[in-house]
């Protein structure tokens, strides 16, 4: 079974707009942006990302990427609108009961 990032929800939860001025705000880089963007607000998954993010990359930074991601939305929860904020916390709440 394939790992959930915190990445799957938030670009399923957020515009795609607001996903991209997510990047900007946290100064991520043009590739780190573009991956985030098309794996996980496109859903395209790893494969067609690795034209431009080689999968072995992919795998080796996107646990870093992901805790910045939760950690940047989390400080920043007020940026986001009600329904957006539920659908972030239901996945918070459910990483914790899974590792509570």
């Amino acid at each position: 079974m394939a790992r959930a990032w915190f990445l799957d929800y938030f670009g399923a939860a957020v515009a795609k707009s607001v996903v991209r001025e997510c990047c900007q705000d946290m100064e991520l880089s043009e590739r780190e942006t573009r991956l985030i963007l098309e794996r996980f607000c496109d859903k395209r998954g790893m494969g067609p990302c690795e034209a431009f993010y080689p999968a072995d990359q992919q795998k080796e930074h996107l646990p870093d990427l992901d805790a910045k991601v939760r950690g940047w939305v989390e400080r920043n929860i007020g940026k986001f609108k009600p329904c957006e904020i539920v659908a972030i916390y239901r996945f918070l709440g459910q990483r914790r009961q899974a590792t509570g």
